[in-house]
């Protein structure tokens, strides 16, 4: 099994800034070098059918870059990391919230 190494940052975006936030998204990856970019929504317990869902609980919306390699390039880091970062929080401000994380895999057989 080769080692794959995924860059993941976790966006809590307000349910009323969805549209938004995945408009910006696309856009500023548009600008950034090209890597093997992918989002999933997280669902939580409360988007479950038949949960309640609290009213203005925020979406979470993780972003993911796969590295066929043991560690993340320090350079994708500096060249898109850092600028997608600096560009939500220019853009969104206060309700800029994000969580990055590196995820590694796992032989398993």
């Amino acid at each position: 099994m080769a080692d794959i190494t995924i860059y993941n940052i976790s966006f809590l975006v307000e349910e009323a800034d969805r549209e938004r936030f995945l408009a910006w998204l696309r856009s500023t990856l548009a600008t950034l070098p090209a890597e093997g970019y992918s989002a999933q929504r997280i669902l939580e317990l409360a988007d479950t059918p038949g949960m309640p869902r609290e009213e203005g609980m925020p979406l979470s919306i993780a972003l993911h870059t796969e590295f066929d390699a043991p560690e993340v390039p320090d350079s994708w880091i500096l060249d898109a990391a850092t600028p997608l970062l600096a560009s939500y929080s220019d853009t969104f401000g206060d309700k800029a919230l994000y969580f990055p994380s590196i995820l590694k895999s796992l032989p398993l057989l």
